[in-house]
This record gives structure tokens, C-alpha cells and sequence, in this order.
């Protein structure tokens, strides 16, 4: 808000400002270095806005007898309760101020009171001194402003919003200047994404593609014309496309084998040429006629994405990633014609989810976001890393700064980044009773941090589920009216998809911190979790086989990701799906395992427990949303517009019928209560993503 003292009235009012209000409060600061006093002052805060609002200062001869009357009416321009009556503009006052220099230091300004020659000199060269400072600081206000902050290496970075429209906000790109941004947004209705400009120091957004596809990732090309950005034009493809930086025509110059997850794109220095993810690879792409060439091979089971070309043109950074939970940054040097001189050596073993590097001006070093795991909304921090290598990866500042997708401007002075946030909650939804009525959804388990993936105990007294409350997600244990929460893990990493045993006395869950996602396993009384997998693979999301003697989880040691199985007291995994599984649960008499392709949108099919075809049972459900009955299958079906419905697949009849909307989106876990009176789901309350900009980043 700023100090009251030196606010202008239409701040005062909570009106909308411009630069004239930085003019009136600098007028206020130039009165009380020549005067002594302040402008606007009274016996409280309250006092001093009535004061701003409806008085004028006291005359400045009253308080000091020799104030130029010319510099009077300076400052009393900028004092002006009118916007519209004081200077318009810095540029404006700094002539003035000038001007008013040039003849005090002549012996021409008007105003000063007469006085013996030597006592009259001196008085000048002290006014002529005190608008030399006077002229410095308004002419370096307009540098820090209007220019880049950076050029003062002794002012600390200041870390402030960049957008703050409702919705969700990220992956910022700088204009050659450094003074635009371009970043994704999902509109004012939040209803679809797309490419979206900015300048820096307004609010104004002005949206530049215009199409019903989802759009991502744009680059601003190194001469300030063009933006590259990613367009989904199917399930599994991707379309490059560039536009004008004014608007206009796009042109699309290729399709790729990519999604959201494994993208990016980034320019060559010299503008002919963008670094683009496909088939797992990194590649280079002509702007002129689309020619490609392959620079980096994976080794398999690993992906290569989220480029990054060095400002000389030589190094390609990149994110290789292992599965769910590890990637870590590559750098590849790079020859004259563009070919790699060498294999890619590995530069960060942070042994966590780090992606999108974002390179300094020197090309010294790199700025990451790296996290605990895929889920950018969570745990998500920017780490600064030393391209020589030799160092480990230092925090941002030497502090934890939450944030991902970094972009620096080509001047280096400004870093930009996505600050995204989020709340889930555990809500609770009665179920139809005997008048066929479904109660209002509740919120039962709730915190300023992520709580998710409820489920109730066998007997229907407790509930388990993941909370970050403790500074870290740990399994936490409550009455089945969500009081009594006791944690029940402090392992201080990320943790999972907690289940109950059938027998109400275990927990499975999944963790990374001992860096790829493993399966443990811990009494409910408490104790030291038991590690149940191990190996480089990801083994994640478990659930109990009816008899307790499996447990069911997912794992990509096959380097795709299929449902296995394991002896509940540990041994050999079995493979049990062949075309692909997430998340899976067993049927309550045993003979069919249910499982959904993904976490997120996807198809629910069943398998024999003993081996058999797989059939599809529902074409879209959200994988990560859905629990199995006697009767048939509770699960969430994703609606338009962030909302969800609770939909019940019956058994008998096939039919599938809808429950209730719920009018946010809903996140991991779904759970109904063994007398089938509740249900459990997870809910965002609080869900976006804004940018941040850091001034004087160096």
C-alpha cells in the first residue's frame, strides 16, 4: 500500500493509480527535504488521509524564508490533489527540475531572500546542490523504473506480482526488451488456455490466440517479433505454431509426439532455429522450411524435454526424465553447424523432479524449478545452479522460493516465474437415503495445506489420508468425523495414496524420499515404516487385495506404466496388466481386478484377478476417483468448467447414474463408507497460479 504519510489521494480513496501517483508522493518526499516538515501531517493515520484528501500543505515560505518561489510551484505541482493538474509524466518534472538547476547555479532563480552577496552566494550554491540531488533522483527514479534495475549491482532483488488475474497463470516468456512478458492463462471464465501478453508494471493482459484448442509454452523469439507456442491438436500430439508478437495469422510448422508434461520449447540465438520436444527427444527445427535434426537419444525409459539454448548459442540444457518423480538437468555441447560434440553429461543430482532450466545472461549459470515429485502445484522451489559444475544446486537466494517454469529477460535483470497454489480439502457427501435425497456436500478434514486421498477404515471408525500440515505430506490418521487427527509418518518427504489393510491393522502407502516412489507399509499403532519395493523404478499408488494377501500397485519398471502385484509380506512383484494400468482395486468377492489407464481423464477397465482379457468398462472417468462396492462402481466423471459429478455404475442394470455435481474440481481419492451412508473425495477449495517478477535479479 505504501506509507501513509506520502500517499497520494487517489490511493488514499483506493482509486485506480497511475504514474501520477508516484509523482505526487515524490513531491511529498522533495517538501520535507526542503522544509523539514511533512506535507500532510497529523495526530493519527485516519487524520493524516482526511489531511491528504481534503488539505492543502502549508506554504513552504511560512516554514523556510528562503524557498525559491520557482521550486515552490514545482513541488506544489506535484502536490496537486487532481491527477490530471500535476506533471504527467517524470520526464516532465526532471526538465523542470533541470531548469530551475541551471539558474540557481547562473544566479537567476527568482525567490530567494535578499541578503548580503556572500550570504546571498552561499544560500545559492546550497539550493543548487540540494536540486542536484534533487534532479539525480528523479532522473534515477525514472532509470529504476523505465529501464532496468539491475544496473545498480547494490540493490537488493525485489520479488513482486507480475499478474493477479483469477484463474491460473504460468509459463512466462520475456520480449527481446525485456519490458513484455508472454504467458499461458485460462481466461477470465477460466475456461480455456490460451496465449496472452503483458506489460510489465500494468494489469492489462491482452490475449493473443484466440482458438477453443489449449494452447502452452510460449517463446519469444530473440529479435522481439514472433512468439513459438504449443497447441494440443490431439490426445498424443502436439502442434508448433507461430504468431506475430502484434497478433495476426498463425502459422503451424509441425506436429510432434508430445504432451503438456513432456514440453517446451526454446530459440536459437540467431532466430532460425527452435529446440523442440518429440518422440522423447530434443530437436532442432528450421523457422524457414521445418527441417529437423535429432540432438539428444534417451537411453530407454527416459524422456528428454523442457529445452533450454545458452545466450551464446553453444549449450542446450535439458530435463531428462526417469518416471514420476526423478528427472534431472543434461547439458549438451554444441558445434558450430549445430550437431552435439559430445554425449550430454548430467549437471544436477538433486535426485528430485527438476525441470524448465532458464539460463542467466552470462551463461554462467541456470535458474530450475525442482520439487518432490510431478505435481506442480506442491513442494515446487527455484534453485540456482553453477553450469561448471563442482557445486551443488544452491536454493534461489540462498532461501526456498516456491515456483516453477523461471524465465529470465536477455538483459538479465529480471527473472519471472510461476507461483502456482493451491488448498485441497477432504469433503464429505451423504448419500441417498430411503427419499432417494442427496445430502449437501460438508468439508470434514481440512487445512491451510494439501489434505487428500481419505479413505475409511473397514469398520467405518477411522479415516486415513495424506495431509502436508506438518510441513511435509505424511499419513495422518482421524475419527471417521474428522476430529482427533494424529500423524501418523515423518519421513519428511512426499507421501501417497495411504490404504487400509482388510484387517484395519496396516497402511500401504507410497513415498520418494529415498528418491524414485516406493511402497512402504506401517502399523496403525505407529512404528518405523516398512520399505515393501525396491529397485530404480517408480512403484507407487498400492491398494490391498480382498484377502490381504497382494498388494496392488503401479510401477513402470517395464518402462510403461502397468499394474503389478506382491506378496503382502514382500517377494518377487507379478506384472497383471499388459496394455497399460494406474490405479486399481480389487472387487469384493475377488475375481476382478478394476483399473483405471491414468490419474487424471481416462477409461476404467477389469481384468481377472487369474489372468484373462482385459474389457473396458467405463469410457471417462477420473482414475485417480473411484472406489469399488458390492453393487457397482462409485467413481467421478469430469464435467466442463471445473466441475466434476459423483456417478454410480450399478452392477445389475449397467446403468449409470449421477449423484451429485460438485462445482469445483476434485483431486486423488474417493471412498464410501462400509454402511454406505458417505462418501469421501478430495476437493480443491483454492486453486491458481499467478507470475512473479524479481527486479534486480542477478
Amino acid at each position: 500500500m505504501g506509507t501513509i504519510h506520502y500517499m497520494s489521494p487517489e490511493q488514499a480513496e483506493g482509486k485506480k493509480v497511475d504514474a501520477r501517483s508516484d509523482i505526487f508522493s515524490f513531491g511529498s518526499v522533495m517538501y520535507e527535504m526542503v522544509t523539514g516538515e511533512r506535507a500532510f501531517r497529523a495526530d493519527s493515520k485516519l487524520s493524516t488521509l482526511s489531511a491528504i484528501l481534503k488539505d492543502e500543505p502549508r506554504p513552504m515560505s511560512s516554514l523556510m524564508s528562503d524557498v525559491p518561489r520557482d521550486l515552490e510551484k514545482v513541488i506544489l505541482r506535484c502536490l496537486r490533489k487532481d491527477p490530471a493538474r500535476r506533471f504527467q509524466h517524470m520526464d516532465d518534472l526532471k526538465v523542470a527540475l533541470l531548469d530551475l538547476k541551471d539558474e540557481s547555479e547562473s544566479g537567476k532563480l527568482s525567490g530567494v531572500a535578499e541578503a548580503g552577496g556572500r550570504a546571498r552566494s552561499k544560500s545559492l550554491l546550497v539550493w543548487a546542490a540540494g536540486l542536484t540531488v534533487l534532479v539525480l533522483i528523479a532522473a534515477g527514479g525514472l532509470w529504476l523504473r523505465f529501464f532496468h534495475r539491475a544496473a545498480n549491482s547494490g540493490t537488493p532483488p525485489r520479488i513482486v506480482p507480475l499478474t493477479s488475474h483469477a484463474g491460473f497463470e504460468c509459463c512466462p516468456s520475456f520480449s527481446a526488451d525485456g519490458n513484455q512478458v508472454a504467458f499461458v492463462w485460462n481466461g477470465p471464465k477460466q475456461d480455456n488456455y490460451d496465449i496472452y501478453i503483458t506489460l510489465i508494471g500494468t494489469e492489462n493482459a491482452v490475449r493473443l490466440t484466440t482458438d477453443p484448442a489449449a494452447d502452452g509454452s510460449p517463446a519469444w523469439s530473440p529479435d522481439g517479433r514472433y512468439i513459438a507456442f504449443l497447441r494440443e491438436v490431439s490426445e498424443s500430439k502436439l502442434g508448433v505454431f507461430l504468431i506475430s508478437a502484434i497478433g495476426g495469422p498463425e502459422r503451424k510448422l509441425m506436429e510432434i509426439n508430445s504432451d503438456w508434461f513432456s514440453s517446451g520449447l526454446a530459440w536459437h540465438p540467431d532466430g532460425k532455429w527452435l529446440a523442440i520436444p518429440d518422440q522423447g527427444s530434443i530437436w532442432l527445427v528450421s523457422i524457414d522450411n521445418a527441417e529437423k535434426r535429432k540432438l539428444t537419444l534417451p537411453p530407454a525409459g527416459s524422456i528428454d524435454n523442457a529445452p533450454a539454448i545458452s545466450p551464446d548459442g553453444e549449450h542446450l540444457a535439458f530435463s531428462r526424465n526417469f518416471g514420476v518423480s526423478l528427472s534431472e538437468i543434461y547439458l549438451l555441447e554444441l558445434s558450430h553447424d549445430l550437431t552435439p560434440k559430445a554425449e550430454p553429461k548430467q549437471l544436477t543430482f538433486i535426485r528430485r523432479w527438476s525441470r524448465r532450466p532458464a539460463w542467466t545472461a552470462d551463461g554462467r549459470e541456470m535458474i530450475v524449478g525442482s520439487g518432490a515429485g510431478g505435481d506442480t502445484t506442491f513442494g515446487n522451489e527455484l534453485w540456482r545452479i553453477r553450469v561448471a559444475g563442482g557445486e551443488p544446486p544452491q536454493p534461489l537466494f540462498g532461501t526456498s522460493v516456491a515456483g516453477w517454469n523461471p524465465a529470465i529477460s536477455h538483459r538479465g535483470d529480471r527473472l519471472a516465474y510461476t507461483h502456482p497454489f493451491s488448498d485441497t480439502n477432504i469433503w464429505r457427501l451423504e448419500l441417498p437415503g430411503p427419499n432417494g435425497k442427496t445430502g449437501e456436500p460438508v468439508s470434514l478434514i481440512s487445512s491451510t495445506y494439501p489434505d487428500e486421498a481419505a479413505q475409511y477404515s473397514p469398520d467405518g471408525k477411522k479415516i486415513v489420508f495424506a495431509s502436508g500440515r506438518s510441513g511435509h505430506t505424511e499419513v495422518w490418521v482421524c475419527a471417521s468425523d474428522g476430529s482427533n487427527a494424529l500423524q501418523l509418518t515423518s519421513l519428511q518427504g512426499f507421501v501417497g495414496s495411504p490404504r487400509w489393510s482388510p484387517d484395519g491393522q496396516r497402511i500401504v502407502f507410497d513415498s520418494n524420499v529415498e528418491g524414485q516412489f516406493q511402497l512402504y507399509v506401517i502399523d496403525v499403532g505407529g512404528g518405523s515404516p516398512r520399505r515393501m519395493t525396491h529397485g530404480s523404478a517408480d512403484d507407487a499408488v498400492a491398494s490391498w487385495s480382498r484377502d490381504g494377501r497382494w498388494i496392488y500397485f503401479v510401477s513402470n519398471r517395464t518402462k510403461k506404466w502397468q499394474v503389478w502385484k506382491m506378496p503382502a509380506e514382500g517377494g518377487e512383484p507379478v506384472q497383471v496388466t499388459k496394455h497399460g494400468g494406474y490405479v486399481a482395486f480389487e472387487s469384493l468377492d475377488g475375481r476382478f481386478l478394476y483399473f483405471a489407464k491414468d490419474l487424471y481423464q481416462t477409461s476404467l477397465w477389469r481384468v481377472p484377478v487369474d489372468g484373462g482379457e482385459e474389457t473396458r468398462i467405463l469410457e471417462s472417468v477420473m482414475g485417480s476417483a473411484f472406489h469399488l462396492d458390492r453393487k457397482g462402481v462409485y467413481f467421478v466423471a469430469p464435467r466442463t468448467a471445473g466441475t466434476s459429478a459423483v456417478q454410480f455404475l450399478s452392477f445389475a442394470t449397467g446403468k449409470v447414474t449421477t449423484i451429485a455435481v460438485i462445482h469445483r474440481p476434485v483431486s486423488f481419492g474417493l471412498s464410501v463408507s462400509p454402511d454406505e451412508r458417505f462418501i469421501l473425495y478430495t476437493q480443491f477449495d483454492q486453486v491458481g497460479g499467478n507470475l512473479m517478477l524479481v527486479e534486480n535479479f542477478r
